[in-house]
């Protein structure tokens, strides 16, 4: 987790609750740029999990660049755009037993790195740590394969990613009998994948993900102790589930809040149906290694909430991980 007089550092999956998740069509620069600003107040955040599109920002790349705070890591995310692209094309992804599918998803992230050097040239430094990949498509409707995967990762390894780790990001497997909210590889065929390739790749969860895959809260802890165990865990970001919510729907990747107390007021008739309790973040974070990175991505909703509700939000997010965090740190001694 932390070392000892460490200040807290993590990541924020910020777009998630940004103004522009209103509607995400019309860009507002202006509001966005106030969102930015108190980000930046919040020294517990150490950088953005960006969402990658096709590039480094949806509406203006170079707005992006000109209002990413210089003291911010990034890790990058095509996980939006590859949803996107799913949409248009079941074949397209990494896993993809179509061959036209595959290398679309290539090329995708052909431009993903593209985008970490304009963004580590920017700041002259080493500014992105991490590339998350996805082992798409959704089985419910393509054809993928652990033999696809590998072989897409074996090219992607051979990029000039300028230091950056690759990360798999599990999301929840197709499973038959189950809805899948993404459908994509296995979590032991993903760490298969990641031993026979080695470094730089590596696991990165999302307790969310992992629960609603599972049906249980316990998946997290469940997958948490399957990669921990093989020393392949690289992050882990806390974003909610909730088996039935009026506002977050059921078994949805819907980024759920923390049950954060203080939050309850805000959420009266659905609070006590979000998973992601003080009690479950601490014991997660017990589980993690000493040099696993840390992020948090939390939707507000409804989507009608205002700029000042949204920042409330993830002021008040950060805060509870902060507070559980030193919480598992004085149950650790």
């Amino acid at each position: 987790m932390v070392d000892e007089g460490m200040k807290p550092s993590f990541f924020i999956g910020a777009y998630a609750a940004s103004p522009q998740a209103r509607n995400p069509h019309i860009w507002n620069p202006v509001a966005e740029g106030e969102y930015f600003r108190a980000l930046g107040e919040l020294k517990s955040v150490g950088g953005l999990e960006l969402p990658f599109q096709g590039a480094l920002h949806p509406h203006d790349p170079a707005w992006l660049l000109e209002h990413f705070n210089p003291r911010w890591k990034a890790v990058l995310t095509p996980l939006p755009g590859t949803m996107e692209r799913l949409r248009l094309d079941p074949t397209f992804g990494l896993a993809s037993t179509s061959e036209s599918g595959r290398r679309a998803a290539l090329e995708f992230i052909r431009s993903a790195q593209t985008a970490v050097h304009q963004l580590n040239q920017k700041f002259g430094k080493k500014t992105v740590v991490a590339v998350q990949l996805h082992s798409a498509p959704n089985q419910l409707r393509a054809k993928a394969s652990l033999h696809s995967f590998v072989e897409s990762l074996q090219e992607i390894q051979c990029w000039d990613w300028q230091g950056a780790e690759l990360w798999i990001e599990h999301c929840d497997q197709f499973i038959a009998g189950q809805t899948p909210a993404k459908g994509f590889l296995g979590l032991d065929e993903e760490m298969t994948a990641v031993h026979q390739l080695g470094s730089p790749f590596g696991i990165s969860l999302n307790w969310g993900r992992s629960v609603l895959e599972v049906r249980s809260p316990e998946g997290a802890l469940e997958h948490l102790d399957s990669v921990g165990s093989q020393g392949l865990l690289k992050a882990l970001i806390f974003s909610g589930a909730c088996e039935t919510h009026p506002l977050y729907g059921n078994w949805e990747d819907s980024h759920a809040p923390f049950a954060n107390p203080e939050m309850k007021s805000r959420d009266p008739t659905g609070f006590e149906r979000l998973f992601l309790t003080e009690a479950r973040v601490i014991e997660a974070l017990q589980m993690l290694p000493a040099e696993a990175v840390l992020g948090l991505k939390i939707q507000p909703l409804p989507a009608t909430l205002s700029l000042e509700d949204r920042i409330h939000w993830v002021k008040e997010s950060v805060s509870f991980l902060n507070f559980c965090m030193a919480a598992a740190k004085r149950e650790a001694r």
